[in-house]
């Protein structure tokens, strides 16, 4: 009896006691976290992140083009506004090469701070161009996914950020896409300033 009696005072005591933090504990944690940030920031690769980003994400616009040309069964026309940073996809559903009316269309912009060109870096063999594709769909260097997944030229472009754009000795914000002709492969490269050179992402 006075075992269990004792455990039950201690419970009470446990019951209560002080629970969570007061609010001067909060803003001491939080000044804390504030100073680590500003310490860690500026040794972050952020520019490398965001460019892998970017170029991943318009990598998988040109893959979900291709797929949808094979399951659909019609052409489906991938074109770039270099002035806006703007890509676009069009479901070419009677092949005319044009955007008639209630074919879909969709567009796709990049990244803030993102923008097409090399920034630096020096060209890959696709060309010098941003967008290295020399078709054209409603004025904008477009590449056409057929239903068998192959394209109708080789070709790709270059991504950077808009301060390699604008400063030298930003080489490496550099990435390049590049799409087969006969598979529709896509592949993405960035330029590595360790060996000069460019380097395969996958």
């Amino acid at each position: 009896m006075r075992r269990r009696a004792a455990g039950e005072r201690g419970t009470a005591r446990l019951k209560g006691g002080r629970v969570g933090f007061t609010f001067i504990e909060v803003i001491v944690v939080l000044a804390v976290i504030g100073i680590l940030a500003t310490l860690v920031l500026p040794y972050l690769p952020l520019a490398r992140y965001r460019m892998d980003g970017a170029v991943r994400g318009v990598a998988l616009v040109l893959v979900s083009a291709q797929r949808q040309a094979v399951k659909r069964q019609r052409d489906v026309v991938v074109s770039f506004d270099t002035a806006t940073g703007t890509v676009y996809v069009h479901e070419d559903s009677n092949g005319n090469g044009q955007v008639d009316t209630g074919e879909p269309l969709r567009a796709f912009t990049l990244d803030d701070g993102v923008t097409f060109g090399r920034g630096g870096a020096p060209a890959r063999p696709m060309g010098t161009a941003s967008v290295t594709f020399t078709g054209r769909e409603s004025g904008r260097p477009e590449v056409t996914f057929y239903r068998n997944g192959s394209t109708d030229e080789q070709g790709g472009l270059y991504l950077t950020t808009k301060q390699a754009m604008a400063n030298p000795g930003h080489e490496n914000h550099a990435r390049a896409i590049e799409v087969e002709r006969a598979t529709g492969r896509v592949s993405w490269y960035y330029f590595n300033t360790t060996v000069d050179s460019w380097s395969r992402g996958f």
